[in-house]
């Protein structure tokens, strides 16, 4: 598949007979994975694709990103209005893939709500910062 990328990036153009010969030439191998190479904990099989918002404190503007996340089934925590379930974010690795996903539970509160959240403790943290680096 390299190469045919790199016979595509100098401009020449393959014809489908010239594919069929080049793959008949150099067959793809087979890839398998071998058996416990993995030592996370969690069942790729239940993923499932979200919307991540985020805003900018300093800009005042929101960004939004497609990402692939896997959510606990059972919360790890309830409040009155609030469930609290661990999440992970496919697309980033290590201690920055871990969330926690707050859902609302039945008629508590409105989607325009946790944006207000996001924004109002996005301040927060921005605020926290700014001040612990006068060093008061």
């Amino acid at each position: 598949a390299a190469r045919l990328v790199a016979l595509a990036q100098v401009g020449m153009r393959a014809t489908v007979e010239q594919l069929r010969a080049y793959k008949q030439r150099f067959p793809v191998p087979k890839f398998e994975l071998p058996e416990n190479i993995y030592t996370d904990d969690f069942d790729i099989t239940e993923a499932e694709k979200a919307i991540k918002h985020e805003y900018d404190a300093v800009s005042g503007e929101w960004r939004r990103t497609l990402i692939n996340v896997i959510i606990e089934r059972a919360p790890f925590a309830e409040g009155a209005m609030r469930s609290a379930y661990h999440m992970r974010d496919l697309t980033a690795s290590g201690e920055e893939s871990h969330f926690v996903a707050k859902m609302a539970k039945a008629g508590c509160t409105s989607a325009g709500q946790y944006f207000d959240d996001v924004r109002m403790q996005t301040e927060a943290r921005r605020w926290a910062q700014e001040f612990n680096q006068k060093g008061v």
